[in-house]
C-alpha cells in the first residue's frame, strides 16, 4: 500500500470516475478518517501490479490530476 497526500484539495470523486474508465482504481482516503480531512488522500494498492502497470496508473494518475486541479 502506498498514502498519497496531495498538495491541493481535489475532487477525488471526479478523479476516481475518470480513472476507473481508465482501469485504474484506488481508495479515496477520506474513507479513512473520522471527520473530512484537510487535504485530499488516497490509497493506492501496488502489491499485484508489475512494474509497467504501476509506471502506466501513475502516469495516468498524474495527467488526470492535473486535468481535475488545472
Amino acid at each position: 500500500m502506498v498514502w498519497v497526500e496531495l498538495p491541493q484539495k481535489l475532487d477525488l470523486a471526479r478523479v476516481q470516475k475518470r480513472a476507473r474508465a481508465e482501469s485504474v482504481v484506488f481508495a479515496s482516503g477520506d474513507v479513512f478518517y473520522p471527520s473530512a480531512p484537510d487535504t485530499s488522500c488516497l490509497r493506492l494498492n501496488c502489491a499485484k501490479a508489475g512494474e509497467a502497470d504501476l509506471l502506466r496508473g501513475l502516469e495516468i494518475l498524474g495527467r488526470i490530476f492535473g486535468e481535475v486541479g488545472a
